[in-house]
């Protein structure tokens, strides 16, 4: 299923510099609007390669990344059994573990993982994390400056590591 996506997703990517390659006459700003919309669907594409070769090269008990706490409720005790303004919730603290498809399971992680277990190199690696810092870089209320750095060249890089990882994978 992950390849049929993935080709739709180049589909779009084609289509998208086919259209900018078109047009004569688009500003720096137009320019990077359209490297944008690429970057973001091949940001999605490395992700999801990153998050198979994970998946490929992990096996019980490697497929935990670290082990987290979870919270469990316990009881209620009501404001006026204690004499405070407001009810107390107890929790107990468990250990529990967070795997390969567990929420929390991120792209960071996956990226560090991979570099643990040697499926990447420490260049391969740098690449894979250069990519979810700009990846990012597009959630919108995070941004500190204009949103205009979109260029031929970033597309260049995420593609070589698409390439890098559709091998690996």
């Amino acid at each position: 299923m992950i390849w049929e996506n993935i080709i739709r997703r180049i589909d779009a990517v084609y289509c998208l510099l086919k259209h900018l390659r078109d047009t004569r006459g688009l500003s720096t700003s137009d320019k990077s609007s359209y490297y944008r919309s690429v970057l973001i669907v091949l940001y999605s594409i490395v992700e999801g390669l990153t998050y198979e070769l994970v998946k490929k090269n992990t096996n019980s008990p490697d497929h935990i990344f670290e082990k987290i706490f979870k919270y469990t409720k316990v009881c209620d005790i009501h404001s006026s059994i204690l004499g405070t303004s407001s009810n107390v919730n107890l929790y107990r603290k468990n250990k529990a573990d967070l795997g390969v498809d567990d929420e929390g399971a991120t792209f960071a992680r996956y990226n560090l993982f991979l570099k643990h277990k040697g499926v990447v190199n420490k260049a391969q690696y740098e690449t894979l994390n250069w990519i979810r810092k700009e990846r990012n870089k597009l959630h919108v209320q995070g941004l500190k400056e204009s949103d205009v750095n979109y260029t031929k060249a970033k597309t260049k890089r995420v593609s070589r590591a698409i390439n890098f990882l559709v091998k690996k994978v």
